[in-house]
């Protein structure tokens, strides 16, 4: 018989990805279609688990947005530039992943720490986690850099794997969505709002440089990489005024 997680079940020190490469494009239907149709022809579709729509189909991404009480975050202020902290839920499972992310131009690290969704109890500064906890590194620097909810997105996630590369991967993300923050919790406050107009993400992520097969795909497909934020989308879709927010950035 399964049971919840507990605390010691998630003791363990926080995990590191390998620096990738990552590169966006922005997508409306008609690209989104073709690209898909390429993909299940010639990529391998990863396996998503049971909280996927289907077999090798699409998971809902849940992210719980944080920046300081002046968006410093937002304007990339100094000391905020390079770093985010974000809590993110796969599908509707019992477990959040406590992340901050790191990018250096196009390349990015993710620290990461999963948990159960209990544990968002102990993130507030008036919590009293225990010692213990594997969370205990990201609330302290969360709180360290004076950060906090400031609202939700959500999309559906599909992801492709190049056959024989050694971890290059498309992330195809639809139905981007923002919401009101609820505190430290996923549940949204207000309605969810749709995000750059309609259009999907997709992301293609590698250790190295994108092999030529899939950068001539790309361009057959019309497809270029931008610098694009759901971050910033995010704040600017739940901001009474956008123009506030100063310039996009990646």
């Amino acid at each position: 018989m399964s049971h919840p997680p507990t605390h010691a079940d998630h003791a363990a020190a926080p995990e590191d990805d390998a620096p990738t490469l990552e590169l966006k494009h922005l997508l409306d239907d008609a690209q989104v279609r073709e690209l898909s149709e390429w993909a299940i022809a010639r990529l391998r579709a990863v396996p998503l688990g049971s909280e996927a729509t289907a077999p090798g189909g699409s998971i809902l991404v849940t992210t719980l947005l944080l920046d300081t009480p002046h968006d410093e975050v937002l304007h990339r202020s100094r000391g905020h530039r390079r770093r985010r902290f974000r809590v993110r839920r796969l599908g509707h499972g019992s477990l959040v992943a406590l992340e901050r992310r790191t990018r250096r131009g196009s390349t990015t690290r993710t620290r990461r720490s999963l948990v159960p969704l209990t544990d968002l109890a102990l993130l507030p500064v008036d919590a009293h986690p225990p010692a213990s906890w594997s969370g205990r590194w990201f609330r302290d620097r969360v709180h360290d850099r004076g950060l906090g909810p400031v609202g939700l997105s959500s999309y559906e996630r599909t992801i492709f794997e190049l056959p024989g590369s050694l971890g290059v991967r498309l992330a195809l993300d639809r139905n981007l969505r923002a919401a009101p923050a609820s505190g430290w919790s996923l549940e949204a406050a207000g309605a969810w709002r749709p995000l750059l107009g309609g259009r999907s993400i997709l992301e293609v992520r590698s250790p190295g440089v994108v092999p030529s097969m899939l950068r001539d795909a790309l361009a057959r497909l019309g497809l270029d990489a931008e610098p694009i934020s759901k971050f910033r989308a995010s704040r600017e879709a739940l901001d009474d005024d956008p123009s506030r927010l100063g310039r996009p950035h990646a």
